[in-house]
């Protein structure tokens, strides 16, 4: 049980940072209703509030290491989902017949000055959102 949950809250950390990198919301500590694994900082705390009786500050154990994982779920596939639309997007935005066209309506310069790299971000950010709001399964 120590092995399961000090994993899950490296994961969880993990997918914490990402998110924070992204500047995407982040889990947020509520008046109840918590996830322990969330928000101990050590497995050794997690554990105990796990293993203690439900506080009304936190989830009963079942409850937490199920949501724990349905929301490492909801990562994985966002992550997938956000590459895909952010590759798709920026491909677009850097075609030659996007190129093409800005060029004749006066638009390359403008259009240029957004670096690969940035619009990927934006679009990555952006699509990622959109998924993480989906229900978890």
């Amino acid at each position: 049980m120590r092995r399961l949950v000090a994993r899950l809250v490296v994961m969880l950390e993990a997918r914490a940072r990402a998110k924070a990198q992204l500047g995407a919301q982040t889990t947020s500590l509520e008046f109840d209703g918590n996830n322990p694994i969330k928000s101990a900082r050590t497995p050794e705390q997690a554990l105990v509030q796990l293993l203690n009786p439900a506080e009304r500050a936190f989830m009963p154990a079942e409850r937490a290491i199920e949501d724990a994982f349905l929301d490492l779920q909801a990562h994985q596939v966002a992550t997938l989902k956000a590459m895909q639309g952010a590759l798709r997007a920026t491909l677009d935005r850097f075609s030659p017949t996007a190129i093409l066209r800005r060029a004749e309506f006066g638009g390359v310069a403008q259009g240029s000055d957004e670096a690969f790299m940035d619009v990927f971000a934006r679009e990555f950010k952006r699509a990622y959102e959109e998924q993480a709001k989906r229900p978890k399964r």
